[in-house]
C-alpha cells in the first residue's frame, strides 16, 4: 500500500515535470514564430532608414560642395559673411594639466 502509494506520486510528479518542460518547449516555439513574424517589417524599416541615410547624406553632400557654398555666399542673405583674415585669427596655446 504504501510503495504504491509512493509510485503514483512519483508518476504524478513525473507528469507535472513533463507538462512543464511541454509549456516551456511550446512556450519558446511561440516566441520564435512571433520574431519570424516581425522580421519582414524590421527589414523593411531598416531598408527605409537606410535608404533615407543615404538621400540625407546625398544632400548634405550636395549642400557642402564648394560652388553650392560659393553660390550661397554671393546671396544676399550672406553677404554680410566674410573670411577673416590672417591678422584677425588668434592662435590659444593649450596649457598642459597636471
Amino acid at each position: 500500500m504504501v510503495s504504491e502509494r509512493y509510485f503514483w506520486q512519483k508518476v504524478v510528479l513525473c507528469a507535472c515535470f513533463i507538462g512543464w518542460t511541454l509549456y516551456a518547449y511550446i512556450d519558446k516555439v511561440n516566441q520564435v514564430t512571433e520574431a519570424r513574424i516581425r522580421l519582414p517589417y524590421l527589414q523593411k524599416e531598416c531598408k527605409k532608414l537606410q535608404e533615407e541615410n543615404r538621400r540625407r547624406a546625398f544632400v548634405i553632400k550636395q549642400f557642402e560642395d564648394p560652388k553650392q557654398l560659393l553660390l550661397l555666399a554671393k546671396q544676399p542673405e550672406f553677404g554680410h559673411l566674410r573670411a577673416p583674415s590672417t591678422a584677425e585669427i588668434l592662435i590659444v596655446q593649450q596649457q598642459e594639466q597636471q
